[in-house]
């Protein structure tokens, strides 16, 4: 089975109210056909690369071109012409130790690397074309890896002009208006922070994220079911005031902006209470903040 896009309904106990929101499920893609041609007669992406694109454009229906603005795909081990080593850009952008010359330390190969990237250039995460096995989980891998020191940062990856058009035909904006805005504010989540009229989808992963936008929601995504805040401060103690939001997510909070927390699907009862129970304390730190919280109901 592969991802597709759905409409799922999501309902707030408190008001009432509904809203939309675009989620990946586990069923036949919705991508069209001319997409698949395109990245099966493009030469720009070699062929030990191009099944992470497919990953991301086909199985995950993320627009090619937000793809190419946030996603770059390096090899693990880059050479120079002559054969010298350049880099190890996986190791290095997580902060690990390269291999040594005499392979006297053998981390994991990786292979490739997709890097997912903020709109500020730095990498949020990197999905491996060859994961390495999760030393706490007996037969699962990791599909991602996060930077080492990165805490517990949101998806605010840069965004393409293709995809700024969808999010505004979606919103119902003037496309030239809003670039001038988006240029003034600085950047374009410069621009969403500073519009509290503007709904906004808070997800779970970063090609949930990438698949939103692509369909024109304003979405970010968390590295898991507890990113959207912190309960203990930089030395490990509680916060004495309790649980905050991340200073990712307060940036977007307050004004009455409508938010939609879109956290995975699971099946296992204890993932299921556990995703649950991080909704309601973002959901009640969000309201605390003085935004209109819904949350999407799987069917």
């Amino acid at each position: 089975m592969v991802p597709c896009v759905l409409n799922i309904e999501a309902s707030d106990t408190d008001r009432n109210e509904t809203a939309q929101a675009i989620l990946i499920a586990e069923q036949q893609s919705t991508t069209p056909s001319s997409v698949l041609n395109t990245l099966s007669t493009t030469g720009s992406v070699e062929t030990t690369q191009e099944p992470i694109e497919r990953e991301f454009v086909v199985g995950s229906a993320i627009a090619p071109g937000l793809f190419a603005a946030a996603i770059e795909i390096r090899d693990e081990l880059e050479l120079s012409p002559g054969g010298e080593v350049e880099g190890w850009p996986i190791h290095e952008a997580l902060g690990w130790n390269e291999p040594s010359r005499f392979w006297q330390r053998k981390p994991h190969r990786f292979e490739s690397g997709a890097f997912l990237q903020q709109e500020t250039g730095e990498v949020w995460q990197i999905k491996p074309a060859k994961p390495r096995p999760n030393p706490d989980k007996p037969g699962k891998v990791n599909k991602y890896e996060t930077p080492i020191g990165a805490g517990s940062r949101a998806y605010l990856p840069p965004i393409d002009p293709g995809t700024l058009q969808k999010i505004c035909q979606r919103y119902g904006l003037d496309y030239e208006p809003i670039t001038a805005e988006i240029k003034a504010a600085g950047s374009f989540w410069a621009w969403v922070a500073s519009r509290p009229d503007l709904r906004l989808v808070i997800t779970e992963g970063g090609k949930k994220a990438l698949c939103l936008l692509s369909h024109g929601y304003i979405a970010i995504a968390l590295t898991g079911c507890n990113g959207g805040y912190r309960s203990n401060g930089p030395d490990g103690q509680p916060l004495p005031g309790g649980p905050e939001l991340t200073a990712d997510l307060a940036r977007f909070a307050g004004n009455g902006r409508k938010i939609v927390i879109a956290l995975d699907k699971d099946e296992k009862p204890e993932t299921i209470r556990k995703v649950w129970k991080a909704t309601r304390k973002m959901d009640w730190l969000l309201k605390q903040a003085v935004c209109q919280v819904t949350t999407a109901m799987w069917h």
